[in-house]
């Protein structure tokens, strides 16, 4: 058995992701009793076990002077962290849009339910001819 840590893991592939991260594919022989290939298939021991349906993330405290890390094990064929929160960020996007309309939609409605006085001098609604404030007014106004 070598003393390499990472002997009994065979590099598949490597590389940049277009996220900015770097990606190592290797296969572990689990049969071993190798640290590192223990460790990565415990990891994804966990993933099934705890049933969990993207990835589990786990923070490694390396000692004092060195940074800490999160080591992020995840299924290959479902998103990563990076995409989870890029497709978030699109909805909010896609929410605010939404969100901006309804507010000129309700604005121009309330514009054209604006009060003016009738010839006895009473409050109205200019477009349904309601006392003020009318029911569409109300309405909008609990939006």
């Amino acid at each position: 058995m070598s003393d390499d840590p990472l002997h009994n893991l065979h590099l598949q592939s490597s590389g940049n992701t277009a996220d900015g991260g770097f990606r190592l594919s290797v296969a572990a022989d689990e049969t071993r009793n190798d640290g590192v290939a223990l460790v990565f298939a415990g990891m994804a021991d966990i993933l099934e076990r705890e049933d969990a349906p993207n990835y589990v993330e786990f923070d490694l405290h390396r000692g004092v002077g060195k940074r800490p890390v999160s080591v992020c094990v995840r299924w290959l064929d479902r998103p990563t962290p990076h995409e989870l929160r890029r497709t978030a960020e699109e909805h909010s996007m896609q929410l605010r849009t939404v969100n901006q309309h309804l507010h000129a939609v309700i604005e121009r409605v309330r514009a054209l339910h604006t009060s003016m006085t009738d010839n006895d001098g009473y409050l109205r609604c200019r477009t349904c001819r309601q006392y003020t404030p009318c029911d569409t007014v109300r309405t909008l106004d609990r939006i």
